[in-house]
């Protein structure tokens, strides 16, 4: 059951119009899950160790998942840092949907943060479909050749 009749401030640009809904918590915490499925330590990786460093004495609750066998999964286990290395064999993997729904659902998580493309991209808002959970999900692309 969440703790919180709502947490998450979520704004969805679209051509023509921008939508906005805001929900707030009251005192319980927050327990949000931060997705990154790249393997190495670097790029979004690291973006996302320095944010978890920044809000480490914060009242809210953050727990890492990754892909078993990541250098920030090492990072994790060094910092003492909450985590789930999800058994996940690559972009396709539908299975993996399935097992981060039901870990989302006993962990009781209340948003989902996802930071990587790598597949978590689509795996993560599904799997918080699944689970009843939100999700934020942001990309970053490079402007096509020729673009300004």
């Amino acid at each position: 059951a969440m703790r919180c009749e709502a947490i998450a401030r979520e704004t969805v640009l679209d051509a023509s119009e921008m939508f906005t809904t805001s929900r707030t918590c009251h005192d319980a915490p927050v327990k949000i899950a931060h997705l990154e499925f790249g393997r190495h330590n670097y790029g979004g990786a690291a973006q996302v160790r320095y944010l978890l460093d920044a809000m480490r004495d914060g009242d809210h609750e953050h727990v890492l998942v990754t892909p078993e066998s990541s250098a920030l999964q090492q990072w994790s286990a060094r910092k003492g840092q909450a985590h789930l290395a999800l058994r996940y064999a690559g972009e396709h993997d539908l299975f993996a949907v399935l097992r981060l729904a039901r870990w989302l659902r006993r962990e009781s998580i209340d948003l989902v943060h996802v930071h990587s493309r790598r597949g978590a991209d689509w795996l993560g808002p599904l799997a918080c479909a699944f689970a009843r959970c939100p999700a934020l999900a942001h990309a970053w692309t490079l402007p096509a050749r020729g673009c300004h």
